[in-house]
């Protein structure tokens, strides 16, 4: 992420999709509250500019820094939530099928990851 421009009427952020795609951007901006309006738009290849305001008009200088540090703080917890859930996504699946199977066909030679010995 990087800071384009920071006034007192609006923070211009870059943001390189390669590291944070769309939609974590988006689930990151979400929570930034009913005070804070903002607008993505693409701009040159892999980057995404993101115009935060204030709805009231006007940011103080202290509320600019910690904007920018709850965005950047949200990117990256959205960021660790998408790398857990792509990591975990076979077990989840697994696990899903599991409770709907009624039979031991769930596991053979190449899966007994889920088998339980009684």
């Amino acid at each position: 992420m990087e800071i384009i421009e920071c006034t007192n009427k609006a923070i211009i952020l870059r943001i390189d999709t390669s590291l944070y795609s769309e939609t974590i951007l988006f689930k990151a901006l979400y929570w930034l509250g009913e005070e804070i309006s903002f607008s993505i738009t693409k701009h040159l290849e892999g980057f995404l500019i993101v115009n935060l305001a204030h709805v009231t008009g006007s940011f103080e200088a202290d509320d600019s820094r910690k904007l920018i540090s709850q965005v950047s703080r949200a990117l990256t917890d959205f960021k660790v939530r998408d790398i857990v859930n792509r990591e975990t996504s076979d077990i989840r699946k697994m696990i899903i099928a599991k409770a709907f199977l009624d039979d031991e066909s769930f596991f053979t030679e190449d899966n007994d990851l889920m088998r339980t010995e009684n």
